[in-house]
């Protein structure tokens, strides 16, 4: 179903492939690693290629499953992508996957349904990480949206391009205008202080498309989040900076007592005079 040639060296032997049939929707997605449940969720016109330097990473330690959206990657069907049915199709899927009190990541739109999800299906979400997440309300300037788009253009991602053209041509132009109008219109922050998994936010801090100020005003209305800064990356530090992310992430989950308060810590890339793993945590 996905071809092993979309991922790289030893990510190939590790990635399985399996599909699930509910209804009149038929939702692909790929597995690797042992351990505790983890769901990655792509982002607006993505699929589970855009994880591809996180998953060994994180199958090292746990079992990993990353799902193509109801629209998008290996998940298109004759059911159309909504974006407030998203959550529910996703518990839906996890719930016949057996997946209860899972770590669910989710990256920009993905981090959009990965929040519902945790809101509104608290018993299925032991930990919520937040990457970039596009959560915070947009409004409908199109115009302005497709510009900071370009400027995420950036050596960084030269080459994620292809794989962003090649996802977006498969999702075909009905499924990512709808699903962007969508999301643009839509506000769920009345349910942010709902969720009750412990809260990782990771955000690039040169995101041209969801600047900085949107994951901080997230760290003031998620109970007890943590905010963590990539330093010299835009929208997509999971590609940009795996290395620092991954490491992030993998901290995040170890066992430890909930955070009391909101925090706020920075990570600096590579090449930067202060690594990342000392960087300075202080309070929101």
């Amino acid at each position: 179903m996905f071809p092993l040639s979309m991922f790289k060296n030893d990510e190939a032997e590790l990635l399985e492939s399996g599909r699930v049939q509910m209804g009149d929707v038929e939702i692909g997605y790929g597995v690797a690693g042992a351990g505790r449940p983890v769901v990655l969720i792509h982002g607006l016109g993505g699929s589970i290629r855009w994880w591809r330097r996180n998953i060994q990473s994180l199958a090292q330690h746990y079992r990993v499953y990353c799902i193509d959206l109801i629209g998008f990657g290996d998940s298109r069907c004759k059911h159309p992508f909504v974006l407030e049915e998203a959550a529910t199709w996703l518990a839906k899927w996890m719930v016949k996957m057996g997946l209860r009190g899972a770590t669910v990541i989710g990256h920009s739109m993905g981090g959009f349904i990965a929040a519902d999800l945790a809101a509104d299906y608290p018993h299925l979400v032991e930990r919520l990480i937040l990457v970039n997440a596009a959560i915070m309300p947009m409004g409908n300037n199109m115009m302005q949206h497709c510009l900071a788009l370009a400027k995420e253009a950036r050596p960084g991602t030269l080459d994620l391009l292809p794989v962003f053209l090649g996802d977006a041509y498969r999702a075909g132009m009905r499924t990512l205008w709808r699903a962007c109008h969508e999301l643009c219109a839509s506000d769920i922050r009345h349910k942010l202080l709902t969720i009750q998994a412990p809260t990782l936010i990771i955000w690039g801090e040169e995101d041209a498309l969801l600047p900085l100020e949107q994951g901080r005003a997230l760290l003031h209305l998620i109970p007890g989040a943590k905010l963590v800064r990539v330093r010299g990356c835009g929208h997509t530090p999971l590609w940009e900076r795996p290395l620092e992310v991954n490491r992030v992430m993998l901290d995040f989950l170890k066992p430890q007592k909930p955070a009391r308060r909101s925090t706020i810590r920075s990570v600096a890339a590579r090449g930067q005079t202060a690594p990342a793993a000392a960087a300075a945590q202080h309070t929101a």
